[in-house]
């Protein structure tokens, strides 16, 4: 908002006429404001305790809209049919001319996306257009400054303010977005032409182009066309089944040919792991415009992936319809998760024992790492397949892929795959970091958690290092953090401000002045290791380094050594500090490693850290995404800081189990780390003897991470939380003894903690027969709308006693940011989808960062009949 142009005028009565030139950089509208001073009587009045003004201040408004027709393009997108059968090849030409219909070169995208998509929500940017050439506010304020204002019977006052005979095989690719082209450049003639091979989905697509100019014309535009055959199959599938289950799968085959036709259909599995309980094939006949339902009684025996493929063949010679589509079976099982890790120089004999009855899927997985680099890669690993993206887990995946990414670069490392994924990976996390930022400039666990000092700190120290790793980041975002960190350090713990300090510097905004205070008061961090790193990092970059040596140095005298095994076990800090700021040993004692790396390099220390923090890895990184994050950024520092390369010399493996070679192959500069998968079959009941050998000569990393599954009748409840899950009846609020397919079903799970807890997930596992009703989709029922517990008119995720929730085809989690000790209860609907026997795995409860705080629920079965 701001003044465009001014002028004084006289005012003669009745009426003023004043001409206004409307320029061009006055749309989309402009504001007129007249301003008047009318004289007043400033004789004093008796009892009259303020001064009289001279005058008083009348101001009248007119809003003035100035359409920006010369700023609307028109663009068209022409398909070159309007039908087509799956696999074919489309043609699209967009045209973009001016508002005087002429032709412009423009800059466009365009994508073909499934209208399905579009049912669930709608398109969420709104028009372009509009985003440019909205109705501006009107955003100036005028205030009169000839009326000042005196107490006259007081003291003063300050100032200031603030495949089988179908083309290409079954139909199995089924993407929803086809094609996305984010910039394509219009001709002299304003168009563009793009050719693709359209995908197996049959549906309606949606085009949709957007174009726009250097000097900001814009404009869109929408078609659709449609994938179509005479007939059609449509399995309905349960997004996933447990070992054991029964079920009714289903197959919708429509005939939209203008004749009778009788038509085989076929359900071939191919695989033992599913059983069907009747005859595969039926035959059906289908009137023209007709539907039929097949279905097809089924028992899941044992668990793995299934390939499922239905058929739909014409008897009179038409083009019939094959789709392929997978079903998981899991097994009713708790994983047995054992980890072995160490390091050898030139063979190690182990050994890994696997009971008689453990399931085809266990699996023993061999990591060997030739170096720390090596190492980096399995943790990224783990950061990025992490399936929750809270503001945490976000930066968790953004910060250690930007620092080993560069450090990658750096050492000659090649991972071709990574290094092409990484800056996608890294936009993203960022992208959704903004998202969550408060308007207060700090960010929570969750977009509407209150801001929290922990999670500031942790996301301005976050994108710092990301943009100094070279990728972008919006300096805006990290100004507005860093301001409300500055703002709040005095009302911090001292522990967590000193880790805000170290944000800040990192940020480049140091603040000296309260860093010193705080190194002048170091009893106040209670000898904290992780804080008092980050002090000494923080008085490092401000330029003390002497005084971030001798807290260093204080360090180094409280390490403990266990057999050059160097490491800081954890401070007697109370549990909310210990929670909220998601400490660990394994987080400190990293810190702690990026401090000798920093400040006292070659510190005969380090390398017994170094060596620690490697003897901490398990089956998934280092435990916590937090944890993970800061031993990658400390390994990251020290490989860095080495005067070696560790990946320089090359080292051929070999691993064999129970004396027969199942892998072998060579670890060098180009590939610091390999897996090796041993499946079930390779491995004999009881005692298995692994052999590794190398011959590198220097050490080579291992993890051996055993994954066992034991079939089980049911799973008992267990864990220090004690959860109950219930199938209730919406109306009536009582469990159900029967279900029936369509059934709206209220699922309830009651936690129980035996204390305060913080970050906690509460996850339920969906059996094969229920599909959880996701309030967000436009398709979905809203009468569950009524059973809702909670009727508040500020509807937040707070009111419903948890933070945020996530609904996916086969589980339902809840995001619980504070919850204090005792009992609380969560609730979603469901609803029944198809008949049949099924397994509903344990509801489970844990801290995300505390994982010694977890329980889960029994196993529960779910019966669904048919109905009438």
């Amino acid at each position: 908002g701001g003044t465009h142009r001014e002028q004084l005028i006289n005012l003669t009565a009745p009426l003023t006429l004043v001409d206004l030139l409307i320029e061009e950089t006055d749309v989309p509208n402009i504001y007129v404001a007249v301003n008047v001073w009318q004289p007043l009587d400033t004789t004093l009045q008796e009892y009259t305790s303020t001064s009289q003004p001279d005058g008083r201040l009348l101001t009248t408004y007119h809003n003035i809209s100035v359409p920006a027709t010369t700023k609307r393009l028109n663009v068209t997108i022409t398909p070159d049919r309007a039908q087509y059968a799956p696999r074919e090849e489309a043609t699209f030409t967009v045209r973009v001319t001016n508002y005087q219909d002429e032709p412009v070169s423009a800059e466009v995208s365009l994508a073909l996306v499934d209208e399905a998509i579009f049912a669930l929500s709608p398109e969420l940017s709104g028009p372009m257009y509009d985003a440019f050439y909205y109705e501006r506010s009107r955003l100036v304020n005028t205030y009169n400054s000839l009326r000042p204002t005196r107490e006259l019977w007081g003291g003063g006052m300050g100032g200031g303010g603030g495949d089988g005979g179908f083309p290409g095989g079954p139909r199995a690719d089924f993407p929803d977005t086809a094609a996305w082209f984010p910039v394509l450049y219009t001709d002299f003639n304003g168009e563009v032409k793009v050719t693709i091979t359209l995908p197996d989905n049959l549906t309606t697509w949606r085009l949709t182009a957007k174009a726009t100019t250097a000097d900001t014309q814009v404009g869109e535009a929408i078609n659709t066309i449609t994938t179509w055959q005479p007939i059609i199959a449509r399995p309905l599938l349960p997004r996933i089944l447990t070992a054991g289950d029964t079920a009714v799968l289903s197959a919708i085959v429509h005939n939209y040919s203008e004749e009778v036709q009788t038509v085989v259909v076929n359900l071939e599995i191919g695989d033992q792991r599913l059983e069907i309980g009747d005859s595969p094939t039926q035959t059906v006949t289908i009137d023209p415009g007709g539907v039929q339902i097949v279905g097809w009684p089924v028992e899941a025996a044992e668990a793995g992936e299934v390939e499922l493929l239905v058929t739909a063949v014409p008897e009179s010679g038409i083009l019939g319809d094959a789709i392929q589509l997978p079903l998981t079976i899991q097994p009713l099982a708790v994983p047995d998760v054992t980890t072995q890790i160490g390091q050898f120089s030139t063979r190690l004999q182990t050994t890994v024992d696997i009971p008689a009855d453990a399931l085809p899927m266990s699996v023993v997985e061999i990591q060997l790492s030739r170096s720390i680099a090596g190492t980096l890669l399995e943790g990224l690993e783990y950061l990025t397949g992490y399936p929750y993206g809270c503001v945490e887990q976000t930066m968790s995946r953004a910060l250690p892929n930007a620092v080993v990414g560069r450090a990658l670069n750096q050492l000659g490392v090649t991972n071709p795959t990574l290094q092409a994924e990484l800056p996608a990976y890294i936009n993203a996390s960022v992208q959704r970091l903004y998202g969550f930022q408060h308007n207060d400039g700090g960010w929570g666990w969750w977009f509407d958690d209150p801001t929290h000092d922990y999670q500031t700190a942790w996301v301005i120290f976050g994108l710092a290092q990301v943009a100094d790793a070279g990728y972008e980041v919006d300096p805006a975002v990290i100004e507005r953090g860093a301001t409300w960190l500055n703002d709040n350090l005095q009302s911090m713990d001292a522990r967590t401000r000193a880790f805000a300090l170290y944000a800040l510097a990192e940020a480049g905004q140091p603040n000296k002045e309260a860093t010193l205070t705080l190194a002048a008061n170091l009893d106040s961090l209670r000898g904290d290791v992780f804080s008092l790193a980050g002090l000494a990092l923080t008085l490092d970059a401000v330029g003390e380094r002497p005084l971030a040596r001798q807290i260093v140095d204080g360090l180094a005298e409280t390490a403990v050594n266990t057999n050059g095994f160097i490491h800081w076990p954890g401070s007697d800090h109370d549990g909310y500090y210990n929670q909220k700021t998601m400490a660990s040993d394994v987080r400190s004692t990293a810190l702690a490693l990026s401090a000798f790396v920093q400040i006292r390099p070659g510190h005969e220390l380090e390398v017994g850290i170094v060596r620690w923090l490697m003897g901490q890895r398990q089956s998934q990184g280092w435990g916590s995404t937090n944890e993970t994050s800061f031993t990658i950024l400390a390994l990251t520092d020290h490989l860095l800081a080495a005067a070696f390369n560790e990946a320089a010399a090359s080292t051929n493996f070999t691993v064999s189990v129970n004396g027969t070679a199942v892998a072998s192959g060579a670890l060098g500069r180009g590939a610091p780390a390999q897996t090796v998968q041993i499946p079930r079959e390779q491995l004999a009941d009881g005692e298995n003897v692994i052999v590794m050998t190398q011959d590198g000569g220097r050490p080579l990393y291992y993890t051996i991470n055993s994954r066992v599954y034991i079939p089980q009748a049911e799973i008992e409840a267990a864990g220090v939380v004690t959860v109950t899950r219930t199938y209730l009846d919406p109306v009536t609020d009582k469990p159900l003894a029967t279900i029936t397919a369509g059934q709206l079903v209220k699922v309830q799970i009651t936690v129980n903690l035996p204390e305060n807890g913080s970050y906690l997930i509460i996850e339920d596992k969906l059996p094969g027969g229920l599909e959880a009703l996701n309030e967000g989709l436009n398709t979905t029922s809203r009468i569950a709308d009524e059973y809702w517990e909670y009727q508040t008119e500020e509807w937040g995720w707070q009111s419903l006693g948890y933070n945020y929730k996530e609904i996916f085809g086969d589980r339902v989690s809840f995001f619980v940011t504070e919850m204090g000790k005792g009992q609380r209860t969560f609730t979603y609907f469901a609803r029944a989808t198809l008949p049949g026997a099924f397994t509903a795995l344990p509801a489970e409860v844990s801290g995300m960062y505390t994982p010694l705080l977890w329980g889960r629920s029994a196993s529960a079965q779910l019966t669904i009949s048919a109905g009438e």
